[in-house]
């Protein structure tokens, strides 16, 4: 008897474990913590596309349009440069409106960059707004530029 008592436990700490792994995954890979996550990790493998994929149609159209006048000798330096890049992103704090289709994402970035002799690590504090556009979330406004370090 004592011994179903001690796998009983040991199944419950299990499943309490696999809830909230599952609960910390869905918050940062689907709701606006994981489009604030998306966006930073398109961005660290030079995925400049894929990061557009992240802001509001409008903004997308005029970052891809930048783009297309930038020299190929220059995409491939920024590139280069943004694979010496490390960014970490740590989530503070998600508050979801479903009413508004709003958020807010508090996120700590910190980056770290290793790129011809230049070494250099910043961490700051920024606050994102999203809003949904065709079912998923979108970063529309933050309070500093997103961009800033890179």
């Amino acid at each position: 008897m004592e011994r179903n008592k001690k796998l009983a436990v040991v199944g419950l700490i299990a499943l309490i474990a696999i809830i909230a792994t599952s609960f910390m995954f869905l918050r940062t890979s689907r709701g606006p913590a994981g489009t604030v996550v998306g966006f930073y990790s398109a961005m660290e493998r030079g995925d400049f596309e894929g990061a557009a994929e992240y802001l509001p149609a409008e903004e997308r159209d005029l970052m891809l349009a930048e783009f297309e006048n930038v020299p190929e000798e220059e995409i491939e330096m920024m590139e280069e440069m943004m694979e010496a890049l490390d960014i970490d992103v740590n989530i503070l704090d998600e508050t979801i409106d479903e009413g508004t289709g709003t958020a807010t994402v508090e996120a700590e970035i910190t980056r770290s960059i290793d790129f011809m002799g230049m070494e250099e690590t910043e961490t700051e504090t920024i606050t994102f707004e999203l809003e949904r556009e065709n079912g998923n979330w979108v970063i529309v406004d933050t309070d500093q530029d997103p961009m800033a370090g890179l």
